[in-house]
């Protein structure tokens, strides 16, 4: 049995002078650095601990996308038009027969089936088709495509302005609903890539301007092989255009 001051338990207590003799300093000195260690492995089982409860809730939580299956990465070079020498592209020119199918055929596959299981995992509720048992939902970048050809066509009152069969009111409400929209979505996907500055010749100047170059390269999703996974998901129905 241990006297209340026994030698075996005494702990000598250190100071932070310089009046402890070279043994007491190795003695202190080990002392403070397993508080260190102790420390330190307290806060990395609690930092693995918080760590794993993270990865646990992202694992279980409702976040699905069906088209992630479809995801592929590309390099594509940007059509910039006449601000770097380039002619319009079909998207760009002015009003026509084949500038509206072109617009259309980029997202005239947009509402698809879901199967149950699918559902399941979606963050947002769905409702059911005609058969009761999948869901329809559509890819959101081609609700962006749609929003913005009608932008594109409210640019051209005058040639489009008879196919508008909304009021007034909802026509303004669904352009603007259309911008806010787009622009969610730009500073969602927030792409980085880098837009160099070059002095070009312009035909619309008469001598050469520092300008940005937007005919850049880009790593994009493979928008073809999207529309493919989504054709083969269609639910055969058209997105209203108004």
């Amino acid at each position: 049995m241990h006297s209340k001051f026994d030698a075996s338990v005494y702990e000598p207590l250190c100071s932070e002078d310089n009046t402890q003799s070279d043994l007491m300093e190795l003695v202190c000195t080990q002392k403070r650095l397993r508080k260190i260690i102790y420390c330190l492995s307290g806060a990395l089982v609690v930092l693995l601990i918080s760590n794993l409860a993270f990865i646990t809730k992202l694992n279980g939580a409702k976040h699905a996308a069906p088209a992630q299956e479809a995801v592929e990465y590309e390099v594509v070079k940007f059509h910039a038009g006449p601000l770097n020498n380039e002619p319009d592209d079909i998207y760009s020119g002015p009003p026509s027969p084949a500038v509206d199918q072109a617009w259309r055929e980029l997202y005239e596959f947009s509402a698809i089936h879901v199967t149950p299981d699918i559902a399941s995992k979606l963050a947002n509720n769905s409702e059911k088709m005609y058969n009761e048992t999948e869901s329809i939902v559509g890819i959101d970048v081609f609700h962006q495509l749609h929003c913005l050809n009608k932008i594109r066509k409210a640019l051209s009152p005058e040639h489009y302005g008879k196919e508008v069969t909304e009021s007034k009111e909802v026509h303004a409400a669904h352009i603007n609903h259309c911008l806010n929209s787009i622009r969610q979505s730009l500073q969602c996907g927030a792409d980085i890539s880098t837009v160099p500055f070059n002095v070009q010749p312009l035909e619309f100047s008469s001598h050469p301007i520092l300008v940005p170059t937007f005919n850049v390269i880009h790593t994009c999703r493979n928008f073809r092989k999207l529309q493919e996974w989504t054709r083969y998901r269609w639910t055969g129905e058209l997105l209203d255009e108004e």
